[in-house]
């Protein structure tokens, strides 16, 4: 009986202790994340070989895993993290110069320190680039952002402009 109460008791302790160091840190456990409601393109394209051409992106990605979460935002007293999931194309070749298409997810943080929630022309590396991100309701934001894909219609590098709705995933 002795045994459990001195338990209960450390590990009362232990909850406490650690709730004033959450505090401490900042960490709200109000973080949200959302998913991918539409992905579209500025222009026609085949992102993944099916002979092809449109702009509803989100349609082409076939075998993009079904992730919890596309996107999330992580506050921390007054610093705000963006993390941008968006989805990546990965070509693999077989004997007889076939092409495949993989998707997988590539991380994008962005830090603001405001807790404002829009970026504009924020370039993260020669490749990609956000030109607009927003607040556009409650439970949707909007990323607009150029990003490099092999379109296989025009068999090229397309250094083009994308959209992406992301949805609060209750």
């Amino acid at each position: 009986m002795k045994k459990g109460f001195y338990l209960l008791l450390v590990l009362t302790i232990f909850s406490f202790s650690s709730c004033h160091k959450n505090e401490e840190l900042g960490v709200t456990l109000d973080d949200r994340f959302y998913k991918i409601l539409s992905f579209t393109s500025q222009n026609t394209i085949d992102v993944n070989n099916d002979g092809q051409s449109n702009t509803d992106v989100l349609v082409q990605l076939t075998n993009y895993a079904n992730y919890p979460y596309d996107f999330e935002i992580l506050v921390k007293r007054e610093l705000t993290l963006y993390n941008f999931y968006i989805p990546a194309q990965s070509i693999i070749y077989d004997s007889n110069n076939a092409a495949y298409v993989n998707f997988d997810r590539e991380i994008y943080i962005k830090s603001l320190e405001d807790n404002s929630d829009y970026i504009e022309n924020y370039i993260i590396d020669n490749d990609n680039k956000i030109i607009s991100f927003r607040k556009i309701s409650e439970t949707k934001y909007k990323l607009i952002f150029q990003k490099k894909y092999y379109d296989f219609n025009t068999m090229q590098d397309v250094n083009g402009e994308f959209t992406i709705i992301y949805e609060l995933n209750d």
